[in-house]
């Protein structure tokens, strides 16, 4: 008896979801901390 390959649509969805949920919660993260820190000030404490 063989039986057919079903492709897991539904799991695929939610991960794909899941994983966009995570990268936007990170890239909001990072730029509300880039937007805060002061470039100029940046700049010299990495040449130093």
């Amino acid at each position: 008896m063989i039986s057919e390959y079903v492709v897991p649509f539904n799991a695929i969805i939610i991960s794909v979801i899941f994983v966009m949920v995570i990268v936007g919660i990170i890239m909001r993260y990072s730029l509300n901390k880039i937007n805060k820190q002061n470039i100029i000030e940046t700049i010299r404490n990495d040449n130093i």
